[in-house]
């Protein structure tokens, strides 16, 4: 199965077995809502510059800290796959909100 066609949920549970810490899953979690929640008010896919203000916001929210080597790692996957099958216009990722 491509990416283009697996839904946000399953990507982001995918990434979450793969790539989360006990420190971090909290702060993946909130950014994932985050994004989930302007997609589901309608909102259009989000920019490099917005997905980073929503990690920001979810550091804040969360009080959890990414280091910042691994940042640009977090903010590729949810742009080239998690934000791409949210947003894609086939609208094969209507995943919403997976169970935690």
């Amino acid at each position: 199965m491509s990416h283009a066609s697996t839904p946000a949920d399953v990507l982001f549970k995918t990434a979450l077995a793969t790539k989360a810490t006990a420190q971090n899953t909290r702060l993946l979690w909130d950014f994932y809502d985050r994004m989930v929640a302007h997609h589901e008010a309608g909102g259009s896919a989000l920019s490099d510059q917005a997905l980073r203000r929503k990690l920001d916001d979810s550091m804040r929210e969360t009080g959890i800290e990414m280091l910042p080597r691994e940042i640009p790692d977090v903010l590729t996957l949810f742009n080239q796959q998690i934000n791409n099958a949210l947003f894609s216009p086939s609208g094969a990722a209507m995943g919403g909100r997976p169970r935690r």
